[in-house]
This record gives C-alpha cells, sequence and structure tokens, in this order.
C-alpha cells in the first residue's frame, strides 16, 4: 500500500475515533452534527479525510445522513465500565484482521484484553470501555515491563 494512502486511512480512522469520543461525551440520539467542513477544520484533517470518518461511524450505526438536511446521530455508542480487583491485569493492543473482523472492530480501535486474578479472560472495545480499579503502581513498576514492582 502505498504511504500516503495508508496516511489517509490511519487519519479517517483517528478521526472517526475523535468524533466517536465527542459524540460519547456531548450527543444524544436524534442530535444534528455539524457539516463535515466544519469537523474537518475542527480536527485538522482535509475535508476527505472527514468525509471517509463520517462514513465510517455511518457504516457502525452510529451516525445516518439525510441529503439535504445533514447528519444525525442515530445511536450514541454506551460505554461500559470494566472494574479492575486486586490482581487483575488490564492490557490495550490493536489486534489484527482476523482478531478485529471477529470481534466486529472497526480499523484502529484497540482491544482491551482484561486478565481476571482467577485466570478468566475478558475482552472489550477499547472505543466503548472505560477501565477503572486499584492502580497497578507506578509506570514501568509492573511485571509485564519488567520492572520489580
Amino acid at each position: 500500500m502505498p504511504e500516503s494512502d495508508r496516511y489517509s486511512q490511519v487519519t479517517h480512522w483517528h478521526a472517526a475515533n475523535r468524533l466517536r469520543e465527542d459524540i460519547i461525551e456531548g450527543c444524544r440520539d436524534g442530535d444534528k452534527i455539524d457539516p463535515e467542513e466544519v469537523l474537518a477544520v475542527r480536527y485538522g484533517v482535509a475535508r476527505n479525510t472527514m468525509r471517509k470518518a463520517v462514513a465510517l461511524l455511518r457504516g457502525q450505526g452510529i451516525l445516518a445522513s439525510v441529503h439535504g438536511r445533514g447528519t444525525y446521530v442515530v445511536a450514541v455508542p454506551r460505554r461500559a465500565a470494566v472494574a479492575l480487583a486486586p490482581g487483575d491485569r488490564a492490557r490495550a493492543y490493536l489486534p489484527d484482521d482476523d482478531e478485529r473482523a471477529r470481534r466486529h472492530m472497526p480499523p484502529g480501535v484497540p482491544v482491551i484484553r482484561v486478565t481476571r486474578a482467577d485466570g478468566r479472560t475478558e475482552f472489550y472495545s477499547g472505543a466503548r470501555t472505560d477501565v477503572t480499579g486499584p492502580s497497578p503502581g507506578a509506570a514501568g513498576e509492573g511485571p509485564e515491563s519488567g520492572g520489580t514492582g
């Protein structure tokens, strides 16, 4: 894939993720969003890139466009709260194409893998999940970093 195409893909995924977060934080179902040219300026991307980002969110069922009337929020994604207990671990990573398809996740969205103290493993979309719980310690001190903590 040419570098310019790769950059465009990453950019519209990032713009879509930022718009999705803004929708989660401040919109209700049925709200009209700003036109693509206004969003493009807000997110610092080209209008064509923003058009792709909006199309991605339409494909996910978050937005719908009505010709001549604008683009509307159809379904605000709901955030899940995942609580970690002592001994639980959470790690975010970008899934490969096969895993992304299995989990029905759009490109560019990380997976959060939670390993519970009892050995159970759970997976969540990084775009729709807030992880809370006890702090594992200072950055770089956990066992996965090779630290001593």
